[in-house]
């Protein structure tokens, strides 16, 4: 447990694994496995389109944020990688990259 939660350079050191394979999961593993479940219908019938939400943390780290920020990172190479692989076969993929919206929360 990080003893100083409050500071985000001991949070990266203190974070435990365990949370951040969590983060990796929801982010990018789930993307990744319904993305080849699309991949294996869409490619065959030579159409189809992914939108994959990324985030303004795709291209910049974040603080405090560490497993997040990789798992967008590399959602943003995912996305790059599969829209290069299939879009010989019509099957558009693309990401949209959200950033930081104020609202009353």
């Amino acid at each position: 447990m990080c003893p100083l939660r409050t500071t985000s350079i001991l949070y990266s050191t203190y974070h435990p694994l365990t949370a951040s394979f969590q983060v990796l999961d929801v982010n990018l593993k789930s993307v990744w496995l319904l993305s080849q479940a699309a991949g294996r219908h869409m490619v065959p019938r030579k159409q189809g389109k992914i939108i994959n939400f990324c985030s303004l943390l795709t291209f910049q780290g974040g603080i405090t944020v560490p497993a997040y920020a990789a798992a967008k990172g590399a959602l943003g190479q995912l996305t790059k990688a599969l829209s290069n692989e299939w879009s010989q076969y019509n099957v558009q993929v693309n990401g949209i990259c959200p950033g930081y919206i104020s609202t009353d929360m």
